[in-house]
């Protein structure tokens, strides 16, 4: 009806319409890839993680760095796409809330266990005397990590002070 009325107006919306299905495309392809990282299941875990600092470093504002140091060795898939989602959420909090010009993200393999660091130059956050006291500030990222850690059988250590920046380390047994 409104097409015979008004057909400029009806050629504007479905313009409008056209450019808004573009917009959820794109965020579904995003979406999904982020559910199961293509990176991480075809070509491991440290590309995968490489693709991660190189996507923080894209912002204007924050610089990137990516490092392993020791002999790489593979995790199982779901410890793999554990330590994923812990950098991921890690560079998340960096990039939404730390205010930091510089991040690292380093990988360290030794003969008994597989270190990661994620370290900013932000402005830090004072933490908590009990890890439920987390969640209770709104701080779902840092718990989801440690729990993600431990699902994984090994430990994660958060260290922060305002204006000193963010260390998140995460020690995995290798046996």
């Amino acid at each position: 009806k409104a097409l015979a009325r008004d057909p400029d107006l009806c050629s504007a919306r479905l313009g409008e319409l056209r450019d808004m299905l573009t917009d959820v495309v794109t965020d579904v392809r995003r979406f999904s890839r982020n559910l199961r990282p293509i990176y991480l299941e075809d070509l491991g875990l440290l590309p995968a993680l490489e693709m991660l600092a190189r996507e923080a470093d894209t912002s204007a504002s924050l610089h990137a760095t990516f490092s392993v140091d020791g002999e790489p060795r593979r995790l199982g898939p779901d410890r793999e796409i554990a330590v994923y989602r812990i950098v991921q959420e890690a560079l998340n909090n960096v990039s939404a809330h730390a205010n930091a010009s510089t991040v690292q993200v380093k990988v360290r393999f030794d003969e008994e266990e597989m270190c990661l660091c994620v370290m900013d130059d932000g402005q830090g956050l004072e933490l908590p005397e009990r890890i439920g006291e987390l969640a209770e500030a709104g701080h779902y990222g840092l718990l989801g990590m440690r729990e993600r850690a431990e699902l994984a059988g090994g430990w994660l250590d958060i260290r922060s002070k305002p204006g000193q920046g963010t260390s998140i380390e995460v020690h995995l047994p290798l046996a």
